[in-house]
Formats: structure tokens, sequence, C-alpha cells
């Protein structure tokens, strides 16, 4: 009973900003009275006011500390991240060279997928208190993790591996080396870290991975690597590997030139292309549908029989694969499976449009398969909805990918061809510095991803009569 006695007195008191304002004790008690009531925000601002009352004690120092975290915390659980950073400047000025507090500049960017800001301010802390080992293993950690998500591999070891066995994390340091070997080629390492990781917890996604590499590894036996080119690294079969080497290394290097002059973007290098021998089996040992000419998973993989065909077929498939990467690395892997392979497919032709009779990418023809398939499924009303394309078309049966991959196409020529190519760089600029792919859309285009669908569909039966 007193309790609530206390706390309605202590709260009548908040609607009086003078009350009490010069009185130590009763400040106190209307901050601990907000704080248990969870009003945080005005918790924190009668903190602040018992700092100023009097020279601070103790108990007001490591109160207000605490009450900084706890809105922090909230904010964070919130995804209020902007409003986290911007009480953590005012947190810095009450506890200036706080490692609570300054570890902060790696939790908001990460969050927000803002890996280049966590690395700059991950050197900053690294310089202040690097001296100390548990400090130094969280911001090692963070950084690598950091270059892991943007699939610079050598870089993320270079940190992960500093990181101290007494770190609060052993598994999670483990996972993303085991990831990072993985995509450097090295999958007996890789093997090892990621079984190190099930002893200490096991995880289906772990599972899945270790079983991938399980089926890779009787392809990458027989494989060696090139010298790098200045953007690639290609992987063949030892005895094939110079004659390979020699098709796909100029292609690829034009490719990667034109396709960072398209996005005015640049993901890190070297870029690895694995080239396997035999055809379906690649497929069925992958897991991937047979349907699918190359995979990319982080890497580039094709079958050694793609290379048989022409050099505008095969320049067509590496396009594709290589804007995959381009587009995982720009935006983090955080954009629908639609966008993901309507970009890739229109950007498929070759950089120079000579054998196709036509000037500009506008004018490319589409193929006669697309407009059949498109064309009756807006006559019957059979779109695919917004959630049915967010899902990997790897897993649709032949029949429903091609329509997937057809709508997918025509939205996204749309997009670039009513808007302008600069509208797409935006878009995907907006989610490389952390929005959302839905924010992203309203902010570009001004419609939200079911209203660009109606939109689309409009312009699509107008434009084709139907």
């Amino acid at each position: 009973m007193k309790k609530w006695v206390f706390l309605a007195v202590a709260l009548s008191c908040v609607e009086k900003p003078g009350c009490n304002d010069f009185d130590v004790a009763a400040v106190v008690e209307k901050a601990v009275a907000l704080e248990e009531a969870g009003n945080l925000q005005e918790a924190l601002k009668t903190w602040i006011r018992a700092w100023y009352v009097a020279f601070p004690t103790q108990r007001v120092y490591d109160s207000l500390q605490s009450a900084f975290q706890k809105l922090l915390g909230s904010h964070m659980e919130k995804s209020e991240y902007d409003q986290a950073w911007e009480l953590l400047d005012q947190a810095e000025m009450y506890f200036p060279n706080s490692y609570s507090f300054s570890r902060f500049r790696l939790y908001i960017p990460f969050a927000k997928q803002d890996f280049n800001r966590t690395i700059f301010y991950a050197d900053e802390l690294l310089k202040a208190f690097g001296s100390d080992q548990s400090k130094a293993d969280e911001i090692h950690f963070y950084t690598g993790h950091a270059y892991q998500k943007m699939k610079a591999y050598s870089a993320a070891l270079e940190h992960l591996e500093l990181v101290g066995p007494k770190f609060d994390t052993p598994r999670s340091v483990l996972v993303l080396r085991g990831d990072c070997y993985y995509h450097r080629g090295d999958l007996k390492k890789a093997t090892e870290l990621l079984e190190a990781a099930q002893k200490l917890e096991v995880t289906s996604d772990v599972a899945a991975v270790i079983q991938k590499i399980s089926r890779e590894t009787p392809l990458d036996t027989n494989l060696a690597a090139s010298a790098p080119t200045p953007h690639f690294i290609v992987r063949a079969d030892k005895t094939e590997l110079d004659s390979v080497t020699q098709v796909l290394a100029p292609l690829l290097e034009t490719i990667f030139t034109d396709l960072g002059q398209t996005l005015q973007f640049y993901p890190e290098t070297p870029i690895t292309v694995i080239v396997y021998a035999g055809d379906k089996a690649l497929s069925a040992k992958l897991g991937n549908p047979n349907w699918a000419a190359g995979v990319y998973d982080g890497e580039i993989r094709i079958p050694s029989s793609e290379l048989k065909k022409s050099q505008r077929q095969l320049e067509t498939l590496l396009r594709h694969e290589t804007m995959h990467l381009f587009l995982d690395n720009f935006t983090r892997n955080q954009i629908p499976v639609w966008m993901n392979e309507g970009i890739a497919q229109y950007y498929e032709q070759p950089f120079s449009f000579d054998e196709g009779g036509f000037t500009r990418r506008e004018e490319a023809p589409l193929p006669p398969s697309v407009r059949e398939v498109q064309s009756q499924a807006l006559k019957q009303n059979r779109i695919l909805k917004m959630d049915q394309l967010s899902s990997p078309f790897v897993r649709m049966n032949r029949e429903s990918a091609e329509q997937a991959y057809g709508q997918s196409l025509l939205m996204i020529k749309f997009l670039v061809e009513s808007q302008g190519q600069w509208k797409l760089r935006r878009l995907l600029q907006e989610i490389y510095q952390g929005n959302q792919y839905q924010v992203a859309l309203r902010l570009v285009t001004g419609l939200n991803p079911d209203e660009f669908l109606s939109a689309w569909v409009a312009h699509q039966k107008n434009a084709w009569k139907l």
C-alpha cells in the first residue's frame, strides 16, 4: 500500500515541473517512481535534473547511467535506431570515454545494416579500448561480422581470428569463421569449424550448410584456382583451367566494368567463378532444379557445358549471375526475389547490341515465351501476388518459375523505363543505407509494393492492348 501511495504522490509531482526541483531527495524519488511506472523517457529527464540540482552523488551517477542504458535498450528493441543514436550522443556528454555507451557505436549501425559505418567506428574504438582484451574481442567480432556481411571474407577472418576464447558467444565466432572459409574455397577448414559450433549447440541452419559442403566436396576435389584477374578468380578442373580461364577472364572483366558503371557500385573482389565438369550432375549434387543453368550462392557456379555455347549465350548467363552478386553486395540480400531476378534478367543483354539490331537496352526484344505467358496471365487474371514473388523461384516447378521470372522481368522493365535507371539506382542506394525495401520503394516511386504491382498491371495491359 505504501508503495502505491508513494508512486501516486511522485507522479503527481511530474505534472508540476517546479515541484521540489531543488530538493535532491524529492527529485530522486520522482525519478524512481517514473522508472517503476515504465516511463523511461521522463525518468531519464528527472535523473538529469537530479544531476544538476547538486554535485551528483554516486547514486545519481549510477542511476543516470542506468537510465540511459534502459532507454537505449528500449529504442534498440523497437528498432528506433535514429532515436537511439541521438540519445547516445547525449549519454556520452555525461559519460565520455565509457565503453558501456561507446559500444553502441557498433550496435546501432550494425542493426541498421550500415556495415561500413560499423567498421569505421570499430577502428575508432580499437584505438581507445583495444588494450582491454574483453573489449577488443567484442570490437573484433563486430568488425569481422560486418566484413562477412559485406562478403569481404579475408578481411573478416583477420578480425574474427583475433577474438579470444573467453568471448561471450564463441559459437557465433566459429560459425562466421566457417562461413568465411567456405566462401574462400577451404571446405575442409569450414567443415571443422562448423562441426565445432554444432558441438556447442545444434542448429538446423548450420547443419544445412555442413550438408551442402558435403555435397560440394566431391565436385571440389579436382579443382584448381587461376591466378587472379583484376576482379575474378576462376576455379576449374586442373586439366582445363588454362583454357577455361582464357575464355572466361575477358568476358568477366567486361561484365564487371559494365555492371559497375550501371549501378555505380563495385563489390568486394576478387570474385570466385567455379566451373564444374558435367551438366545435370551439377544441379543434382548442389540441390538445384535441373532447369537452372547457373547458380549464385556467394560464388558464381556454372557447368562446363555452358562454355560450349555461343559467346552471346555464355555472356548472358554470366551477366545474370554476376548481377546477383552485385545486388547481394549492394543490398546485403535485403531485396525480394522478384526484384533480384527481375534486375538480373533486365541486364542480361550484352553491352554491345550490334548483333541484336538495337542500340538501346529499352529496344531489346522480349523472349517470345515471356510475352506469351504473361499476356495469358494478364488476360486470365492469374498475375502472381507480391508474397508469391518473394519466395525463391528455385522451389517452384518449371511452369510456375517461368511465370515468376517473366513477371519479375516486366516489372523491373516498367520501373526502369517509366521512371529512369537513376530511380533504380536510388532505390538500391536507399536499401544500402538501411531502409527496408518497402520503405525504399515508396520513397523512390511513391508506391507501396501492392500499389506498384497494380500500376504495372495497368501499364502492361495498356501497352499490349489487352
